[in-house]
């Protein structure tokens, strides 16, 4: 590690203050009050439109305590990671505990952000928890949950949009997409959009009713004209096989 002045040597182990205190705690006290499940709202508004007083300052209340909640969520995966690091199983198993406590239904917004973490750091039991609450809440809980959408990292989103047991259809997976793409600021949108493209091609386009095809689909900009024309042609030749011959050029 690097050495200070008084001669002592210090060594950087990747994880934040919060982490570390809920470390030492435990191995002093076999306790760590980090742990113990935290319910958070999980409205995120700020214009006062929803749920909230004429100057939105209950909605806003909310947005920055998801915010804190997100934060938090990271870090009790992150302790999860470090119990195992440092052996300590108890600690680990409670940290996990917590962490399924917080995102239990209706929270899908603060499971999504349990989903990225778990994604990011390969733990695949909480990876498993938090995507059984989020197939369930895409739409309802998710599409207009801009603050949990800025946070959604792509490998989570990869795993919504292409999810076997996931109960969305595919048109509300690709408005899914667009809306992911939209939480970002400008030039963020524009990553998003190219990220998005690509999970594109786990949605079978061809499934949608062509007038969604037509007027969310091709305005996107997600697909290429050659891709839409592919999908238009599989719906012909589907209704040819159902009614008929059918010739597509």
């Amino acid at each position: 590690g690097d050495s200070n002045p008084n001669g002592a040597s210090t060594v950087s182990i990747g994880y934040k203050s919060c982490v570390l205190r809920a470390l030492v705690e435990y191995i002093h006290t076999d306790k760590a009050e980090f742990v113990e499940p935290v319910v958070v709202a999980t409205n995120d508004k700020k214009d006062g439109k929803k749920d909230g007083k004429k100057d939105g300052k209950d909605d806003e209340d909310n947005y920055d305590e998801f915010s804190a909640a997100a934060e938090r969520a990271l870090s009790v995966v992150s302790l999860v990671d470090a119990a195992k690091y440092f052996v300590l199983p108890n600690l680990a198993k409670m940290a996990e505990d917590c962490a399924k406590a917080e995102m239990m239904a209706p929270n899908a917004p603060l499971a999504s952000v349990y989903l990225s973490a778990a994604v990011e750091l390969k733990n695949a039991e909480l990876e498993e928890a938090a995507m059984d609450v989020v197939r369930s809440f895409v739409s309802s809980e998710l599409l207009n949950h801009k603050r949990a959408l800025e946070l959604l990292s792509p490998d989570a989103l990869e795993l919504i949009i292409k999810d076997e047991y996931g109960e969305e259809d595919d048109k509300g997976l690709f408005l899914f997409l667009c809306a992911w793409i939209g939480s970002g600021d400008d030039a963020e949108k524009e990553r998003r959009k190219v990220i998005a493209s690509g999970f594109t091609k786990h949605i079978p386009l061809e499934d949608m009713e062509p007038s969604d095809l037509a007027e969310i689909v091709s305005s996107s900009g997600l697909v290429t004209n050659d891709e839409l024309m592919e999908a238009y042609k599989k719906q012909a030749l589907t209704a040819g096989g159902a009614g008929g011959a059918c010739v597509v050029s």
